[in-house]
């Protein structure tokens, strides 16, 4: 009976079910990122070779004003893209390492909107003044929205849970050179 009971798989709960759906989903968009990027590259070499052949002859593009700025418009998409995939991979990873990082602050700015925000909706989210306590004692966390797909990443202080309310956007992080270099490169591209 005892062979019996140690073959029989245990059951996963739902959240390690959730985090390994996440873990999954994270090796898809990496590779897919991946593979785009070097798309991406050869396209870019390979259109720059064309025109710059086509320039060296004398000619100029043979393309309307209104197709340069489709393809612009285009390449543009297709940066915005990239970006999101690559935002929403490293929140993934960072949610995944289920680690806490120190707060470093909140960009002078950022912290000047929030706090007029507040004074013009009081209550409508945790004052700023007590979130950067709570962010100075606890610490802070990257989670991402409710539709982890769409590249909502939100910082929260390290033991809440409450997007709503206590949450902080990464660009509004200050900087830090001992900082986590995923947490410093996930600020960055949310940036722009």
């Amino acid at each position: 009976m005892s062979l019996m009971s140690e073959n029989v798989p245990k059951p996963i709960s739902a959240e390690r079910t959730i985090e390994l759906q996440a873990l999954r989903e994270l090796d898809r968009v990496e590779l897919t990122r991946r593979a785009e990027e070097g798309k991406a590259a050869r396209e870019g070499r390979e259109e720059i070779a064309a025109l710059t052949a086509e320039l060296n002859e004398g000619g100029t593009p043979e393309k309307s004003a209104d197709e340069w700025r489709e393809e612009l418009r285009a390449a543009i998409e297709g940066d915005k893209k990239k970006r999101k995939i690559q935002v929403i991979t490293l929140a993934m990873e960072l949610r995944a390492s289920s680690e806490q990082f120190p707060f470093t602050g909140i960009v002078a700015e950022e912290y000047d909107k929030m706090r007029a925000t507040e004074e013009e909706c009081p209550g409508y989210t945790t004052p700023v003044v007590e979130l950067v306590k709570r962010f100075e004692h606890e610490g802070m966390k990257v989670v991402l929205g409710k539709n982890p797909m769409s590249g909502n990443v939100h910082i929260l202080p390290a033991q809440s849970t409450n997007i709503e309310m206590d949450s902080i956007s990464p660009k509004q992080l200050r900087l830090s050179d001992r900082m986590h270099e995923k947490l410093k490169e996930l600020i960055l591209l949310c940036r722009g």
